[in-house]
């Protein structure tokens, strides 16, 4: 018995607990010695009060702690008191879970003395608990697995939904081309057969060019559609990019359609990617004309448009943006065809008449540079199909347009595995007043810059070595040499480049005229 303990109190306090059986209670030295067993843990644990008394409680009870012991002594002596869970043995060898609160009291000199510790059985508690998190667990890898389940039907439907999509691509890709080979085929017959009349050759020759670009229109709404590179967007001069695709639409959507070109004074510069800028808008020109059945006009536009802080229409951003518009005078959609219209291959066209792209393409091309699209069309009054852009705070990089046979004497090394791909840029650079020097491979090129080329151009897609391998190589050996790349496609170069420690290397992708190469490598040579 501790000395600030008295018999008449030890008594009054035992007499109490036995008489009133109140909770399960023990009290036991610091280092553990039980000295008061309640009547409580006698129903809990089994043993009575003389079997317990003078035992150590950890030892009796076999008890396992939450934490070590020495930080649930360190916790008594700093705060005077402890809470957690402690798991029992019991005198039948059964185990529980009890809530515990331990507090500590010290004597008449502040020196630990006993603990007194108030025991709760929470076992049921716990074992429903556990079950709880159990079930839980059990839904959640349900839930997952029917979610999983879901997905893989969605995606077995998306696939099959593919196949049938790509069906209908090929038939509208397969007709376009068609048409493209046939106009280019008949033209280089005619230039064959009547060489000597220049007139016919210079007429001929534009509409394989027209016929040319019509193929590059249809990649590029491909590639547009496919692509997971980012966007390079620049100030781009909005009046003059619409200016130069109305000289070229005038031209090849048919005599039957009246091209015309609206632009304000004072346009400013779009912040876009001008080559998939170009690529949208001759899509939606295309579109405009296919939907006119006899004669009518196909209308170019912009204005500028600030959207307020406090209006967003089609989920806008404030701030300044110009308004690209094509509209026609065609046979219009109803209001169940516009809201399927920008659905990926959905289209209103016969059969291998169209591929369903273009709309979807330039849908997404607008949301990816951070503006909208929005259609406006009524059945037998036309369609406008209108692209908000944001609007750039720079002006458009100064282009310097050199004129034929006006460039200085440079020696272009061009490499390309493509016999008639090389050919044709060096015939074009040659007319222009380049030294050209050809090579059919990487390994070959290498040889060739012995030669001491200005400006160094290459194909990306060759076997063994690729063009920016090659450029790595060349500009070792002669590290101020400029370089060109050219492509097809350009889905994977962009990553390459990111990876590429090249200086003085600019991208161009296919097709591409002898004249805008020779601008390119003219304006390079020039840094």
């Amino acid at each position: 018995m501790t000395d600030y303990e008295t018999p008449s109190s030890e008594e009054g306090l035992r007499d109490l607990l036995a008489t009133l059986e109140l909770g399960t209670v023990m009290a036991r030295d610091f280092d553990g010695v039980i000295r008061f067993w309640s009547a409580g843990c006698v129903r809990l644990y089994g043993w009575s009060a003389a079997e317990a008394i003078g035992r150590v409680s950890h030892t009796l009870l076999k008890t396992v702690f939450p934490v070590p012991l020495a930080e649930i002594e360190a916790a008594l002596l700093t705060s005077g008191e402890w809470t957690g869970d402690l798991r029992h043995t019991k005198k039948d060898g059964s185990e529980i879970v009890v809530a515990a609160r331990k507090v500590l009291r010290r004597d008449a000199r502040g020196q630990p003395g006993s603990v007194m510790e108030s025991l709760a059985d929470i076992t049921a508690q716990r074992q429903a608990e556990d079950e709880l998190m159990r079930l839980n667990a059990d839904l959640e890898a349900r839930v997952e697995a029917e979610v999983a389940a879901r997905e893989n039907i969605q995606l077995r439907l998306a696939q099959a939904e593919k196949l049938t999509a790509l069906g209908q691509l090929a038939g509208g890709i397969a007709h376009d081309f068609n048409n493209v080979i046939q106009a280019v085929t008949g033209a280089a017959g005619r230039i064959a057969h009547c060489p000597e009349q220049i007139d016919r050759v210079r007429r001929y020759a534009g509409m394989i060019q027209e016929a040319s670009a019509r193929g590059a229109a249809i990649t590029g709404r491909l590639l547009a559609f496919s692509r997971r590179d980012e966007l390079r967007p620049e100030a781009v001069d909005a009046g003059a990019l619409l200016t130069g695709l109305h000289e070229m639409l005038s031209r090849t959507l048919g005599t039957h359609i009246s091209v015309r070109l609206a632009l304000p004074s004072g346009l400013p510069c779009a912040f876009v990617d001008r080559r998939q800028l170009e690529t949208v808008l001759i899509n939606l020109a295309t579109n405009a004309r296919d939907a006119i059945r006899d004669h009518g006009s196909v209308t170019l536009s912009a204005t500028p448009e600030v959207i307020a802080d406090d209006i967003h229409p089609f989920g806008l951003s404030p701030g300044d943006y110009i308004r690209f518009s094509v509209r026609d005078d065609g046979a219009g959609m109803d209001e169940a065809t516009i809201r399927r219209a920008r659905e990926p291959f959905f289209t209103t066209k016969a059969q291998g008449k169209g591929t369903g792209l273009g709309l979807s393409m330039a849908s997404g091309f607008a949301e990816q540079s951070g503006g909208a699209l929005a259609i406006d069309s009524r059945l037998g009054l036309g369609t406008t199909v209108s692209l908000w852009l944001p609007a750039s705070r720079e002006a458009a990089a100064a282009t310097e347009t050199a004129a034929p046979n006006g460039f200085r004497a440079l020696h272009v090394l061009l490499v390309d595995d493509d016999e008639l791909v090389r050919d044709a840029l060096a015939g074009g650079l040659a007319d222009l007043g380049f030294k050209v020097s050809q090579a059919a491979s990487g390994a070959e090129a290498l040889d060739l810059l012995a030669e001491g080329p200005d400006v160094l151009v290459s194909d990306y897609a060759m076997p063994e070595m690729d063009g920016l391998a090659l450029i790595r190589r060349a500009q070792r050996a002669l590290p101020r040499l400029p370089a060109l790349l050219l492509t097809g496609y350009d889905g994977d170069v962009y990553a390459a480049l990111d990876r590429a420690s090249t200086d003085r290397l600019k991208l161009l992708r296919k097709p591409i005229t002898g004249a805008s190469l020779a601008e390119c490598v003219a304006s390079l040579a020039a840094e």
